[in-house]
């Protein structure tokens, strides 16, 4: 399955994170293709990805902000996250 993706797939226990340079249209909308293709396969194996802890964080100054969804919602933006007590900005 992860040879279908194009970006970086991180996984840990039951977290899971994609990230992509994305500095233009067309790389947003291969991330959120990336992000359908999990979506999709979370369900055929009967199980989802929990939708509430799903966060978008923006970095660089040439990201475009685009905005993804998951399952048809669209996914939080936030200024920072933290993973395993250290903050992300």
């Amino acid at each position: 399955m992860y040879d279908h993706l194009c970006g970086k797939v991180l996984k840990f226990a039951d977290d899971t994170k994609l990230f992509k340079t994305v500095d233009n249209q067309q790389h947003g909308q291969s991330l959120q293709k990336n992000i359908d293709i999990l979506g999709k396969w979370a369900l055929a194996w009967h199980t989802k990805f929990n939708f509430y802890k799903c966060k978008v964080v923006h970095y660089g100054k040439s990201n475009t902000g685009f905005k993804y969804s998951l399952y048809g919602q669209s996914i939080a933006e936030m200024a920072e996250e933290k993973d395993l007590e250290v903050v992300f900005q």
